[in-house]
């Protein structure tokens, strides 16, 4: 395994190094893994080929209509981005699984995300293969804490806001939007996604991300910060405040601080009741489309751009 940074632990992606190498047999137990996790999985046989049109594909694993190919190298091969691509024209739903290593190429992980994969992160646990499927790479980064170069953050945020934008229906939009939202505040250095769509017995939480409480930052000292994102057509208003708020006042007294997110426009409205939580502990700080966009344009600053719309949230 490659070696962790000093500081808060989490893989820089521009500084790891070569990663272990792994035999055909290696490649087995890792399939092999997957299939036990999720019995719809089956391996594949010469006879199971996909026919893509000018080449045939025989993955290493098939679940329906998903093709699994288990990836055990730092770079991707043009070979088989041309075969996810195809697979993706012909209605197939590919599925990249690889070893934690395997996804600390920052090429790696444009290319998948530029193909739209859904990514499965095999961690080495004392011999055994622990096996996370996620529905798509900016959905492994933020919870694998990865750390992007800046100009990865900005294509893939782009990329991935568009894709929310235009998505069709509401689970659709949800998904995507909640990706876009977990790849940003997985990369503030002093945030950590802790859970996407977190589930109690009675709400649901887009987001939840930890506050490593650095003294230095105009941040509140809450443990705990919810995050929720609306990718809806219309204005966002105060019945969607009004839920984060409650989502927040449940917390055990540990979470005063919150992000409203939504990809298009937040009503002015909300800014009233926003003045009235300046009376109480809580801090809503409201994020609109343009708002997003432009924090994923400038992936250098994100830091104190997110410390910016906070202190602003503060004053208001």
């Amino acid at each position: 395994m490659p070696d962790e940074l000093e500081g808060d632990g989490e893989p820089d992606l521009e500084q790891q190094p070569e990663g272990r190498t792994y035999s055909a047999a290696d490649l087995g137990v890792m399939a092999d893994a997957i299939v036990a996790a999720d019995s719809r999985w089956h391996k594949t046989a010469d006879g199971d080929r996909v026919n893509l049109g000018t080449v045939s594909w025989r993955p290493d694993l098939q679940r329906g209509s998903d093709l699994c190919h288990v990836h055990a190298v730092p770079r991707l091969g043009e070979h088989w981005r041309r075969r996810f691509a195809l697979a993706d024209d012909f209605g197939k739903r590919v599925v990249v699984a690889g070893p934690t290593e395997a996804w600390y190429s920052p090429q790696t992980l444009g290319t998948l995300n530029a193909l739209d994969v859904r990514a499965v992160l095999l961690e080495d646990r004392q011999g055994k293969w622990r096996v996370q499927e996620h529905r798509s790479v900016a959905h492994l980064v933020a919870k694998a804490g990865l750390r992007l170069p800046a100009e990865l953050l900005k294509s893939m945020g782009k990329l991935n806001l568009g894709r929310a934008t235009a998505a069709v229906g509401s689970q659709q939009r949800g998904d995507r939007f909640e990706d876009v939202l977990a790849l940003l505040f997985s990369q503030v250095s002093y945030f950590r996604v802790y859970d996407i769509n977190f589930e109690n017995a009675t709400e649901e939480i887009d987001l939840v991300v930890q506050n490593l409480r650095i003294p230095e930052r105009s941040l509140p000292l809450t443990p705990i910060v919810c995050v929720s994102g609306k990718n809806v057509s219309d204005s966002v208003g105060v019945s969607a405040l009004a839920t984060l708020e409650k989502k927040m006042a449940n917390r055990h007294g540990q979470c005063e601080l919150g992000f409203l997110c939504a990809s298009g426009k937040i009503a002015n409205t909300i800014d009233l009741d926003i003045l009235r939580l300046s009376r109480t502990d809580k801090i809503i700080v409201p994020l609109d489309g343009q708002a997003i966009s432009e924090l994923l344009e400038d992936p250098e600053n994100l830091d104190n751009n997110i410390e910016e719309h906070v202190r602003r949230a503060m004053l208001r």
